[in-house]
C-alpha cells in the first residue's frame, strides 16, 4: 500500500500506462513463448521426412504420412480454439487493467472512504479471472503437446515393429538364399 504523496508524485496515467505495460509485456512473452508456431519449416520437414520414408520403404511411408496429417489437423483445431482462449485472457487482462485504473485515477475517495479492501477484493476478482483465461489457454497448449508427442511416439513405434519385422524377413530370405547355393 503506497502513501497518499506517492500518488500526488506519480499521476494516475502513468502509473496505469506503466502497469499496463507491464502486463501486456507478460502476456507478450507468455504467448509468444507457449506457442511456437514454425509454417513453412514445419511443413517441409514433414514432406521430406515422408519423401524419404517412402523412398526407404513404400510400408512405412503411409504410416508417417498418415501420423503427420492426423497431427496437422490436431494443430488445426488447436490453432482455432486458441484464438478463444488468448481473446478471452486479452479481454481479462484488459478489464485488470481498467480497475487499476479506475482505482488509482480516484485513490483519493478510496482513501477517503476506506475503500482498500473492497479495491483489493474487486481487484482479485479480475486476477482470477485473468488467471482462469490464461490456465485454460495452457491446458489446450498441453493437450496440444501431449498428442503430438503420443502420435509421434506412436508413429516410431509402428515403425520400429513394421521395420523388425521387414529386416527379420530379409534375414530369413537371406538364410534360404545362402542354404540353397
Amino acid at each position: 500500500m503506497q502513501r497518499i504523496e506517492f500518488f500526488d508524485k506519480h499521476g494516475a496515467s502513468e502509473i496505469t500506462t506503466v502497469l499496463s505495460k507491464d502486463l501486456e509485456a507478460v502476456r507478450t512473452f507468455v504467448f509468444n513463448n507457449v506457442s511456437r508456431d514454425r509454417g513453412l519449416r514445419a511443413f517441409m520437414e514433414a514432406s521430406g521426412s515422408v519423401i524419404a520414408l517412402f523412398w526407404l520403404s513404400w510400408r512405412m511411408g503411409p504410416i508417417l504420412a498418415g501420423v503427420i496429417v492426423a497431427t496437422a489437423g490436431i494443430a488445426w483445431l488447436y490453432k482455432a480454439q486458441s484464438r478463444k482462449l488468448e481473446a478471452a485472457s486479452a479481454q481479462a487482462q484488459s478489464r485488470m487493467a481498467m480497475a487499476i485504473d479506475q482505482t488509482v485515477t480516484q485513490i483519493r475517495a478510496v482513501r477517503i472512504f476506506a475503500g482498500e479492501s473492497l479495491e483489493r477484493e474487486r481487484f482479485g476478482v479480475h486476477v482470477q479471472s485473468a488467471y482462469a483465461a490464461g490456465m485454460g489457454f495452457a491446458k489446450a497448449k498441453a493437450l496440444l503437446e501431449s498428442l503430438n508427442r503420443g502420435a509421434i511416439h506412436l508413429s516410431l513405434l509402428a515403425l520400429y515393429a513394421l521395420g523388425g519385422k521387414q529386416s527379420c524377413a530379409s534375414v530369413k530370405r537371406l538364410r534360404k538364399l545362402l542354404q540353397a547355393a
